[in-house]
């Protein structure tokens, strides 16, 4: 989940080294990465990724690669082969939606296709939540904290209130929050936006080891993070 440094196989067939928080990757996943080319004193030319969405494959190669690279517990290489040659392109389909028609491939039960059906939904929600996250501006390193933190919830609890992520998620603050909301596309004169206001600064103002804030302090702290007085007033008699 830290820092790593990887080879990819390009969609061109060329091999390249990438570096970054790449956050969690088996081999043979697909994912795509934005970045910068660099070259290193050493190690010579390597992508440097800014961001990292994983991406599920849909050709029946791309498949058998990611199943059998351990992807999905309880299938190996040559599961991997045997499932793919069963169900072809529509096999994630199958995992997700009807595993029962696993055990139409041999050393599969019912068992072993309920465990492999469990851990590939909760895998595929990660992926996606990842996605989703990296969409809008968050790095690896953060995306996995908020992961953490709300788990499958994740894009349901942001779109419901991003200012959560200021309040809830250790290490992020209004601004950041803030930049995710405008791309969730909550307005400037949101509630959601002054509630979350409030509650950052009163948290950021008992770190500094205030036990309260005056009506005044709390108005010129809003408006050093661009939030109006008006707004905030607003927000303080919804509270009351």
């Amino acid at each position: 989940g830290g820092f790593s440094v990887v080879k990819l196989l390009g969609l061109d067939g060329r091999e390249s080294v990438v570096v970054g928080e790449l956050g969690t990757l088996s081999p043979g996943e697909q994912v795509r990465v934005a970045g910068k080319w660099e070259n290193h004193a050493v190690h010579g030319p390597r992508f440097r990724a800014l961001t990292t969405v994983p991406e599920l494959p849909t050709t029946p190669d791309g498949i058998q690669r990611l199943l059998g690279s351990g992807f999905v517990e309880g299938i190996g290489s040559e599961m991997a082969k045997r499932i793919v040659r069963t169900f072809g392109s529509a096999t994630l389909d199958v995992i997700a939606d009807h595993p029962e028609r696993l055990r139409e491939v041999d050393g599969i039960g019912p068992e072993r296709a309920k465990r492999i059906q469990e851990t590939f939904r909760a895998r595929r929600a990660e992926s996606e939540a990842r996605s989703f996250l990296q969409a809008l501006g968050l790095g690896p390193a953060l995306a996995q904290r908020v992961l953490k933190k709300f788990g499958d919830a994740t894009a349901a609890v942001l779109r419901d209130n991003p200012y959560r992520l200021s309040t809830d998620v250790h290490g992020v603050g209004f601004k950041t929050a803030d930049r995710v909301a405008r791309a969730l596309g909550v307005g400037i004169d949101d509630p959601r936006r002054a509630r979350g206001a409030v509650l950052h600064l009163l948290v950021e103002a008992s770190e500094e080891g205030h036990c309260a804030l005056t009506p005044g302090e709390l108005f010129a702290r809003a408006e050093e993070i661009q939030v109006p007085s008006s707004l905030l007033d607003d927000a303080l008699t919804a509270r009351e």
